[in-house]
């Protein structure tokens, strides 16, 4: 500021310098003709008043007299060298030249010239004194306008300066004139808004980070490049490695899964999976899920350790598993003395055999889907997805339910005009397709015109798999219980009319879909009365 306001001055002044000599040099030759037309007024009434006579003349003038050839015949001082008959003063009448001003009268013969000195010079010390003066004055003149004029200027750029480096408490101290105050106080009131803003943004920001270093879980905020923005220590302790602010995750970490996990989570929105990570001895593991969201600009992590309900659930399998193998060979007995009972039996006798039968044969259902659903929820532990092709999948499952569509007078309807191929679990995809079709073909009740359709969907982001039928429908209140387990609807009928199932069928779909990191609705047919069930899969 104080460079600007020294260059100001100077021009300032320069302007005002070369204005003056401006001023005089156009002044003094205004001045100057003015000045040698008075005096031609002066000669010549001077002449008039002296008749002509010389010795009056030559009191005042140089009087020079020469004839129309241009000779001089009288010179005051003694010249007739010169002829004077092209003389400018001699065409025109007069003219002024050496500070000399020459008129010339004709005669009856000859012609006469009237000389008189005049001195334009002005005292150059006077100019200097004026100029002086003025460039003074015009020195203090500056002087006030620029202090009026930049020291608000030059408090409002050191406050900003100070809002710059993030000194929100700087304020405009300076009050001038009334527009200057208005512009200070808004200045200042914004400084004391964002000042608060500020205050509040540091508050919230220190209670979010506490929150997020005391959370029991593993939480860090990367950008889309894979930098690490920001963690916890928790997430440090879990993973057992140094991680630094501002640093890649593949620089920090060293286990491959998490590596690839995490590449894998820039190029979708939402994914999730277990690892397993050595612990202290060989034997012993820690099982962490993995769950990251991508929202375009950065990617969230968080990270919880599942150990102990995955040693539960697993606990909880090998009970399954061997109270299922110690339930097979008891049932696969009594189920072998009710056939044969059955069969030696007659009348009610035989009726109640063939419950028992049934029953037997609805239980051993329930043992299989619970093996299964136990599978389902641990499948993908350790085990890697491969490419597989829906509309194969598709073709297997209705030429292995054919036959028992055509016992029941069903016409399954599935055209194919794509080949869709996804990442996935082939043995997870057919139970869940196997099971929606056979439920549709099981419980449909029409006798004429019954079908089942199949459509296939894609887009960018997801395909879908719909199984469309005209049959009694599902009730909106129960579209969403039928996915729990041991859930069935009017379960007095279906096990009167040995329709039912175990009830775990859906569940198991429920979970196989999770497992591909999908979803299972149930809606209803549009076109007519019916169900329809969707099954919706991310392409990755």
């Amino acid at each position: 500021m104080r460079k600007i306001k020294i260059g100001l001055t100077i021009s300032l002044l320069l302007v005002i310098g070369i204005s003056i000599l401006g001023f005089y040099l156009k002044t003094r030759e205004a001045l100057k003709k003015k000045v040698i037309k008075k005096e031609i007024e002066n000669i010549e009434k001077d002449y008039t008043l002296s008749q002509g006579k010389i010795e009056a003349l030559e009191k005042y003038y140089r009087i020079t007299l020469f004839d129309e050839k241009g000779y001089i015949t009288y010179d005051t001082f003694g010249d007739n060298k010169d002829n004077l008959l092209y003389k400018e003063e001699t065409l025109n009448g007069y003219s002024f030249r050496e500070e000399t001003l020459f008129v010339v009268k004709k005669l009856e013969k000859n012609y006469i010239r009237l000389g008189k000195k005049i001195d334009f010079s002005i005292d150059i010390s006077v100019f200097l004194e004026y100029l002086v003066f003025a460039l003074v004055l015009g020195t203090l003149v500056i002087m006030l306008f620029t202090e009026t004029t930049f020291t608000p200027l030059s408090n409002i750029i050191n406050f900003a300066k100070e809002i710059e480096k993030g000194n929100y408490k700087a304020r405009i101290t300076y009050f001038g004139e009334k527009d200057i105050e208005l512009i200070a106080k808004i200045l200042n009131y914004m400084a004391e808004s964002i000042d608060k803003r500020n205050e509040e943004l540091k508050e919230r920001t220190n209670l979010l980070t506490n929150f997020i270093e005391n959370l029991p879980i593993g939480v860090a905020l990367l950008s889309k490049n894979g930098k690490i923005i920001m963690f916890n220590s928790s997430l440090e302790i879990m993973l057992n490695t140094n991680i630094k602010e501002n640093s890649y995750y593949y620089e920090c970490l060293k286990n491959s899964k998490i590596i690839e996990f995490l590449t894998l989570s820039t190029e979708k929105k939402t994914i999730t999976t277990k690892i397993p990570i050595r612990g202290e001895t060989e034997e012993d593991f820690i099982i962490y899920n993995f769950l990251a969201y991508n929202t375009g600009e950065n990617i969230i992590l968080i990270v919880s350790n599942i150990t102990e309900e995955e040693k539960l659930s697993r606990l909880k399998s090998r009970f399954i598993s061997d109270i299922t193998h110690e339930f097979k060979t008891p049932l696969s007995i009594v189920l072998g003395y009710a056939e044969v009972l059955s069969e030696k039996l007659s009348g009610e006798e035989k009726y109640y055999t063939q419950r028992i039968k049934a029953n037997i044969i609805r239980l051993n259902e329930i043992i299989n889907d619970l093996v299964k659903l136990e599978k389902v929820e641990h499948l993908d532990l350790f085990d890697s997805k491969k490419e597989i092709q829906i509309n194969k999948i598709i073709d297997s499952v209705i030429k292995d339910l054919t036959p028992f569509a055509k016992k029941k007078g069903i016409n399954i309807v599935y055209n194919p005009d794509k080949n869709i191929k996804i990442n996935g679990i082939e043995e997870l995809m057919y139970y869940s397709f196997y099971n929606i079709l056979e439920n549709a073909i099981k419980y449909h009740d029409k006798k004429e015109n019954a079908y089942v359709e199949i459509k296939l969907d894609e887009n960018s982001d997801e395909i879908s798999i719909s199984f469309i039928d005209n049959g009694p429908g599902i009730p909106l209140q129960e579209r969403l219980n039928i996915f729990r387990r041991f859930y069935r609807i009017n379960k007095n009928r279906t096990r009167e009319e040995d329709n039912g199932g175990s009830g775990l069928g859906l569940s198991i779909v429920r979970e196989a879909i999770r497992v591909h990191n999908g979803k299972v609705i149930c809606e209803e047919n549009k076109k007519e009365n019916g169900s329809c069930f969707k099954i919706i899969i991310p392409k990755e």
